[in-house]
Parts: C-alpha cells; sequence; structure tokens
C-alpha cells in the first residue's frame, strides 16, 4: 500500500512537470574549466533525481555493512529473549496446570523455573506460594508471598487475600483475620476483602464482629438485604443463645437491648429470646416481652409459644381470652387456651378449646395428647386411651403397627399353648 502511495505521487509529479516543460522545457548550461554541459531543465532534474536514489542506495548498503556487527548481536539477544519468554510462558501454564491437578511439587518446580524472565513474575509468585502451603512448606510460601509484594506493591489486595487463604488452610485463624482486617483498613472500599471477612467471621463464630461490618455490606450493596438479613438474624441468634446457655437473665437482656429496634420487632429473633428466657426460669420476664409484643405484632408461631409460658396462669388466659375477640379463627391462640386451661385445672373449658383444635386438625399430635390428658383426668380412662393411640398413630404409625402386630403374634401364641 505504501509503495503503491509513493508511485502515485511520482507519477503526479512526472504528469505535473511534463504539463509544465511542453511549452517550454528550460535550458541549462554548466561551464567547469574547460568542460561546458548543455541540456534541457527536465533532463537535468531527471538525472539529479536518479543520482540522490543510488547515493541513497549505496549509503543505506554502507551503513548496513558498517553497523552488522550491532545489529547481528542485537537480533540473536531479541531471539534470546524471545526464545526464554516462550520458555516462561510455558512454565507458567504447566505449573498452574500441574496445581489444578494436584500435583505440588511439579507446580512449584514448573512455576519458579524461569521466573526471572517472566512478564508476570507476581503471578508465578502467587501460585507457587499456594503450591507451597500444599506441601506444607509454610516458608517458602512465606517467601513468595513476600516477593509479589515487593515487585508489585499496587496488587496488595489480591496477595493479601491469597496470604489470607492459605493461613485459613493452614488453621491459622488469628493471623488471616489480622491479614484481612488490615486489608480493609487499607483497602476499604474492596468488595472481595469485606466478603471474605464477613465468611470468616462466621466460621470463627464472631458474632460482635459480623454485625458491626454488616451495615458497610449493606450500604455497599456488597451483598444482597436477603443475605445480611439471614446473618443478622443467625449472629442475633447465637448471641442470644450464647447468654442463655450460662443461664444469665441480665446478660440476657443487655444482648437484647443492644440489638436495633427493628431487628427486635423480627418474630424469628422474639421467639429465641422467650425461649432463652423460659430456659432461664424467667416466666415473668418471657410473657411480658410476649404479650407486648403480640398487642402490635400478631404472629401464629409467637401465640403457640405463650401457651408454653410457666408464668402467672390467670394473667395469660386474660389476656389470650382478649386476643380472641380478634383472632377466633387463630388455630394456635386455641390450642394456647387449650393448654392455659388445662394448667388451671379448668377441664372442661380445656376440653372445648382442644376439641375446637380438632375440628381444625384432626390428627394433630400435640391436640391429641393434649386432649387426652384433659379426659383422664375428667375419669374418661377408655376416650383417654384412644386419643393417646391417635396421637402415637400421628406421630409414628409405623411403630404402632409393629407393636400392634407383636401383640396380636403373641395373643395367637398364647392360645396355641393353652390349646
Amino acid at each position: 500500500m505504501k509503495l503503491l502511495f509513493t508511485a502515485l505521487i511520482v507519477l503526479v509529479i512526472a504528469v505535473v512537470i511534463t504539463l509544465v516543460a511542453r511549452d517550454d522545457p528550460g535550458y541549462i548550461v554548466i561551464n567547469f574549466q574547460d568542460w561546458t554541459i548543455e541540456t534541457s531543465f527536465i533532463l537535468a532534474s531527471v538525472a539529479l533525481g536518479v543520482a540522490f536514489v543510488v547515493f541513497y542506495l549505496i549509503m543505506r548498503v554502507v551503513m548496513k555493512v558498517f553497523f552488522f556487527p550491532g545489529n547481528y548481536n542485537k537480533w540473536r539477544g531479541r531471539r534470546r529473549d524471545e526464545k526464554l519468554s516462550r520458555k516462561s510462558h510455558e512454565a507458567l501454564t504447566n505449573g498452574v496446570v500441574a496445581l489444578i491437578n494436584g500435583r505440588w511439587k511439579e507446580a512449584e518446580r514448573e512455576l519458579m523455573a524461569f521466573i526471572e524472565v517472566s512478564k508476570s513474575p507476581v503471578l508465578n509468585y502467587l501460585f507457587a506460594a499456594r503450591a507451597a502451603e500444599k506441601l506444607g512448606a509454610h516458608g517458602r510460601r512465606d517467601e513468595y508471598l513476600n516477593k509479589a509484594s515487593e515487585l508489585m506493591p499496587k496488587a496488595e489486595t489480591a496477595i493479601g487475600l491469597t496470604r489470607a487463604e492459605l493461613l485459613i488452610q493452614e488453621g491459622k485463624m488469628d493471623r488471616a483475620l489480622k491479614t484481612l482486617e488490615i486489608l480493609r483498613v487499607n483497602e476499604p472500599k474492596q468488595e472481595a476483602v469485606t466478603k471474605r471477612l464477613l465468611a470468616l467471621y462466621h466460621d470463627v463464630r464472631d458474632w460482635h464482629h459480623l454485625l458491626a461490618l454488616l451495615p458497610t455490606a449493606r450500604k455497599r450493596n456488597i451483598l444482597s438485604y436477603e443475605k445480611t438479613r439471614e446473618l443478622e438474624i443467625l449472629a442475633n441468634t447465637e448471641l442470644l443463645n450464647e447468654a442463655g446457655a450460662d443461664h444469665d437473665v441480665r446478660k440476657l437482656h443487655e444482648v437484647w437491648q443492644h440489638m436495633d429496634k427493628d431487628v427486635r420487632k423480627l418474630p424469628e429473633l422474639v421467639s429465641v429470646y422467650v425461649n432463652q428466657l423460659m430456659k432461664c426460669n424467667s416466666g415473668t420476664n418471657a410473657e411480658m416481652v410476649l404479650s407486648r409484643y403480640l398487642q402490635k405484632h400478631w404472629d401464629e408461631n409467637l401465640v403457640y409459644l405463650y401457651g408454653l409460658i410457666n408464668g402467672d396462669t390467670q394473667i395469660q388466659l386474660s389476656r389470650a381470652e382478649t386476643w380472641l375477640r380478634n383472632h377466633k379463627d387463630s388455630f394456635s391462640l386455641m390450642l394456647t387456651l387449650g393448654r392455659l386451661y388445662k394448667r388451671d385445672k379448668q377441664w372442661d373449658k380445656a376440653r372445648q378449646y382442644l376439641e375446637a383444635c380438632l375440628s381444625v386438625e384432626e390428627e394433630n399430635a400435640e391436640v391429641l395428647q393434649e386432649l387426652a390428658g384433659v379426659v383422664d383426668e375428667m375419669g374418661e380412662s377408655e376416650k383417654a386411651l384412644l386419643y393417646y393411640r391417635k396421637c402415637m398413630l400421628a406421630r409414628s404409625p409405623d411403630s404402632v403397627q409393629q407393636l400392634e402386630d407383636q401383640s396380636a403374634d403373641i395373643s395367637k401364641g398364647a392360645l396355641i399353648t393353652a390349646s
């Protein structure tokens, strides 16, 4: 293309000169001592152009011959560098493949073979660090990571994440956490660091730090709202369970009060808090928390839980009867009332509400068991046995059938023996 363009320009110049010189070709006379040269302007111009081209070609040949040794050495150097670069690339590829296939020694050897001429030595060091970790060579692992950091300080995040991951594999969670926390201070906007830190807090059950980091994750859309809410519920649940395990009501209350107000409105956490209060034998506090919540936020599961609280039965009955005005069709509320009246030994009312539950769910094992206890107290032993049998069938039909078969076999054996 370049040659064609040059030829086109020369052709245009030639045409222009021909047109200009057609009427007046010009005349040139050169006198030098006894020599006289006469020619037309056109011929002189052509001769001068040819002479220039010849001179240029001669000079190029001379220059090539003069600089040939140096150019040859440069050519050989380029060839050598290209060959080493190709080998380095092949070694990196082979090393990564060996690493993926679990050949740790081969991977480390290949990755370090041509690292001096590698175009991406940081990658070599990072992969070699992983191979060294698998081999248990923690000293070499740290050496590779440090060299990678020296070569490319801008890759601090990638190197730090790799270091943390390898420390986790080694079981050194504290050092991994420290590495990630330093990274987060230096690079607070790095999503990968925040995600990994959240996962590690979860793994080591550091619920306080996990909760402290969740607002950042939510604000920057690092995690979805649903995921952050799930982690928030989990962390607070674990903190409540830990406090309840110590049977320390004061500590349990502090954990509850430390939660955000919107979190304390979640029925899942209210349920956990009330259950832990019940385990701490603080039925009065449990009843108070649950009744206040249910006045504003109706929840069937919490109504069910209300019937299990061992508090002041009269107060509980009074509140539950009040709720019945607005929630006549609530199965959980009828079951709760049945249990409360049973605890208060008001057998007729207990039976009334429990039978109302059976009309909705006739094979509910809990209702059948409660009702069996009530009718037994009322002196209806046969009916109580019937309800107990239905309860067992609802819970484990196979076991009941097996027991009945065994009983029938025993009866048959007794009859045969008697005959």
